[in-house]
């Protein structure tokens, strides 16, 4: 075994640990009628695997973002964060980013839901966020950043608590801070 096959999959157990937990609580959350009762029809948060990308391909007419390229050009790095959002064998939503080499963030890059009838619009950027928090306590950062969000989704994302963080090299970041 590889020395990086080894930390793949410990990252890998903290993706997936950061996934489990959110639709744990989410789908506490729906049960309670606080939260989209679509979350009580079959909610699976994966990595974006070969499933997805398929899915991807054949379940979305439109999308802003190359995720097979995206998804290529992520793969190498051990700390990535990822998620595919699925409710009933439908993949709804999709986000990926990374975690930075100190202790100081995890930056969402690519976050996008399916366009049209979406059971869960509105509702992705926040179980991407929630995950990708959740992650980033287990690996000990202290932000959370979204880099370059798309202009509309701008006044959701400051409902869930990130103010603008700055530019650097031409890109937009916003961020909050992480509860541990």
């Amino acid at each position: 075994m590889a020395r990086g096959d080894g930390h793949e999959r410990r990252y890998e157990g903290y993706r997936q640990a950061a996934r489990e937990a959110t639709a744990d609580t989410l789908y506490d959350l729906a049960r309670a009628g606080c939260a989209p009762r679509a979350l009580l029809l079959g909610l699976r948060l994966t990595a974006i695997d070969d499933a997805a990308l398929a899915a991807w391909e054949i379940q979305w007419s439109e999308s802003r973002f190359p995720w097979r390229r995206i998804v290529g050009q992520a793969r190498p790095y051990i700390r990535r964060f990822e998620i595919a959002i699925w409710v009933r064998g439908d993949l709804l939503g999709l986000c990926i980013g990374r975690a930075s080499r100190g202790p100081d963030n995890v930056t969402l890059h690519y976050v996008e839901r399916r366009r049209g009838s979406n059971g869960l619009k509105g509702s992705v950027a926040e179980i991407a966020t929630d995950a990708a928090e959740t992650y980033a306590v287990i690996i000990g950062r202290r932000q959370l950043k979204l880099k370059d969000p798309v202009e509309g989704a701008v006044p959701l994302y400051r409902v869930l608590g990130f103010e603008l963080a700055g530019s650097y090299r031409g890109s937009t970041y916003f961020g909050r801070s992480v509860s541990p």
